[in-house]
């Protein structure tokens, strides 16, 4: 028998192993065993072993599969059997490539590479970025430099592809040298997969949540604009920019597309946008291989020509004029229950009284006028906020589009109200709110809301969070200034008799108290503010879908107070404090 103990041996089996042989020495030194007796000892040293024998001992490396790799293990792997991941988010050649490729020559790869693999059979994949490296380690091995012929690497065990998506976008993300429409691709690749191995569609509210728990954290409002572009915009994908999609292209496109679907053209309009985004594509190519290489700039969309074409091509295809087109997206956003006739008669939009229609996200100073023969209410019969199509602003020169940001964009108060009408229409799309809101020029953001007939239905049809449409109730109310008596001084008595809110106000605050507890199931200070609790700011802000867009609402509130404090007023006067001519 060997000497050396087998390391897959425990400790006790080493012992009966070393106590088995002491004792077959001494026996055999005194009373030589047969053949017979030496066979069935071999057999008992052989069970001992459990090396395989049924009732034996189990081998520690028995379940051990050879080609499965140790995760976080290191390794010292051939060039060739690593390839750059094939679903990395980041297309486009990494900007300081040159300067990265240098200090290789110079150094060496001095940050090891984390690559993974399938299986066994498959080669291994860089995890987590590392693709420039490893390009530029293929590109000076294939021009003979040996010192790339093999890597040290570390290497993970295979977690699937989302994952792995995730790792790139994260890795990329703290870069910073990560695209827009990358992002946008690499996010719906990501989801594609989750759904794939998981087995179950993901909400925009779940994706936020699982892209967290991965280190990436963008608002549900983002994830829908990546979204919208790959499924709607791609051919003009690499030069879209996050603020235009979110502020002028998603909009626009939105209100073109409800219209086309309005009058059954849906299919038709959307086979004609590929073909006018595909025009821009090939405009941005050429103009891209004009652009001397050296300066490393990109041409820029342009965007108002885009929409321009856009709303030309849906003309075309209703038979009608670009102008009525404009004016039936600002009509369909109000009132999404207009019919095609109705609709083909709205003339062009006419200036009207803020106050006296509904918010629909659109300008508080221009609402389409209502079709012949349809009955005009102060308020729509509680349309959902639809998006808007937003007036498209003059491109700037590159050099004054490099200096403005988004401060400088909403710098005038008509762009801050457009963008804070624009947030209360995504808290709608998510939490039914067109029974309450009103537009209000009177009001420091331009909105008020309503009391509402019921806190937990709308229509008639019960609500399927109520506690969060409550809250969300109170967060808005609250912010909108309307507490403010002075508000309610400002208004008109033709308006007010159109407002709930405001006729209760003056009916005392005893009735006020008491309509809130009927309607909206909460009580209010003796100043008559709706008490909210501090629970209740939590399920709003908590909310995956909500939240971001309350903090995004809160940053507008702010610049329009500090860009525009003529809209504020100095101080508050409680709904139900004494009048001033009382305290004379």
């Amino acid at each position: 028998m060997s000497s050396r103990t087998p390391e897959t041996l425990t400790a006790a089996q080493r012992a009966q192993r070393l106590n088995l042989h002491a004792s077959s020495t001494a026996e055999a030194g005194t009373n030589p065993m047969s053949k017979q007796q030496q066979r069935a000892e071999a057999q008992a040293r052989r069970s001992l072993l459990a090396l395989g024998q049924p009732g034996g001992q189990r081998n520690a490396t028995a379940d051990i599969d050879p080609g499965t790799d140790a995760d976080m293990s290191f390794a010292v792997l051939p060039i060739d059997q690593i390839e750059p991941y094939q679903h990395n988010p980041r297309t486009g050649t990494n900007p300081r490539y040159d300067e990265i490729k240098a200090s290789i020559m110079a150094d060496g790869i001095t940050n090891m590479l984390t690559v993974t693999r399938r299986s066994q059979h498959d080669k291994y994949t860089t995890y987590g970025g590392g693709n420039t490296r490893l390009r530029i380690a293929k590109e000076l091995h294939a021009a003979g430099d040996q010192r790339f012929a093999t890597l040290q690497v570390v290497v993970k065990q295979w977690p699937g592809d989302a994952q792995v998506i995730t790792a790139h976008l994260v890795e990329n993300e703290n870069r910073g040298d990560i695209t827009f429409w990358e992002k946008a691709q690499g996010i719906q690749k990501f989801k594609a997969e989750y759904e794939k191995e998981s087995g179950k569609p993901l909400t925009a509210g779940e994706l936020n949540k699982e892209l967290k728990q991965r280190g990436l954290s963008y608002s549900v409002r983002v994830l829908q604009n990546f979204a919208f572009s790959v499924e709607h915009l791609t051919p003009v994908g690499p030069w879209l920019m996050a603020t235009e999609v979110n502020a002028v292209i998603r909009p626009a496109v939105s209100g073109l597309m409800e219209l086309a679907t309005k009058f059954s053209q849906s299919a038709q309009f959307q086979a004609r946008m590929r073909d006018v985004l595909e025009r821009h594509r090939l405009d941005m190519v050429r103009e891209a291989e004009r652009l001397d290489p050296s300066e490393q700039a990109m041409p820029e969309l342009d965007i108002p020509k885009l929409i321009d074409d856009l709303q030309e091509t849906l003309a075309s295809l209703l038979g009608v004029d670009q102008a009525r087109v404009q004016a039936m997206v600002h009509a369909i956003a109000s009132q999404p229950r207009l019919t095609t006739q109705q609709l083909l008669s709205v003339p062009a939009v006419e200036a009207m009284p803020a106050d006296a229609g509904a918010l629909a996200g659109r300008p508080a100073t221009t609402l389409a006028k209502a079709p012949a023969g349809m009955p005009v209410t102060h308020r729509p019969e509680q349309p959902p906020l639809g998006a808007m199509l937003v007036a498209v602003p003059p491109k700037p020169s590159t050099a004054g589009r490099k200096q403005q940001g988004t401060e400088a964009a909403a710098s005038s108060a008509a762009s801050l109200l457009e963008a804070i009408r624009n947030l209360l229409g995504e808290l709608n799309a998510v939490v039914p709110l067109h029974d309450v809101l009103l537009a209000s020029e009177s009001l420091p953001f331009g909105y008020m809301t309503d009391l509402p007939v019921d806190i937990t239905a709308v229509d008639g049809a019960p609500v399927q969070q109520p506690a969060l449409r409550a809250a969300l109730w109170k967060v808005l109310t609250a912010l909108s200034g309307q507490c403010d008596q002075r508000f309610s001084e400002a208004l008109t008595p033709e308006t007010k008799a159109g407002i709930d809110w405001c006729g209760t106000v003056e009916q005392g605050a005893e009735a006020f108290a008491m309509e809130c507890a009927a309607r909206v199931r909460t009580q209010t200070a003796s100043d008559g503010m709706p008490l909210m609790g501090l629970h209740e700011l939590s399920v709003v802000l908590s909310d995956p879908q909500v939240g971001d867009t309350i903090v995004l609402l809160l940053t507008k509130m702010e610049q329009m107070r500090l860009h525009h404090p003529q809209r504020m007023r100095d101080g508050h006067v409680p709904l139900f404090a004494p009048r001033r001519h009382d305290q004379e």
